[in-house]
């Protein structure tokens, strides 16, 4: 899983576009917010400039192990970024070397 604001709309065609693109396809990277697309497609917003777009992705590398996406629109938000959040199934094998962590309060 990667996730970050890569500065590019991944759905226009110019050749930073196809860079990224191909980069993710010669990795089998899958972008999250074609796996769970939602209402709102924007992920920058600044009102102020009237300037809207997607820069801001998760990508992984297991799609059947991607449980969620959504692009959050919360009422506290002091950057023009608005939060993107996924969430994923992790199985962890069992080990019997693991012991609880003990923090005295």
């Amino acid at each position: 899983m990667i996730g970050g604001d890569l500065n590019v709309n991944l759905d226009c065609r110019n050749s930073l576009c196809d860079d990224v693109n191909d980069f993710l396809s010669n990795n089998n990277l899958v972008r999250c917010d074609t796996l769970f697309p939602v209402g709102n497609q924007f992920t920058y917003v600044n009102e102020p400039l009237n300037s809207m777009s997607r820069i801001d992705y998760f990508v992984t590398s297991d799609p059947s192990n991607t449980i969620a996406f959504n692009i959050l629109d919360l009422d506290v938000n002091l950057s023009d970024h608005l939060p993107i959040m996924v969430v994923i199934e992790c199985n962890m094998p069992n080990s019997v070397n693991l012991k609880p962590l003990l923090i005295p309060v």
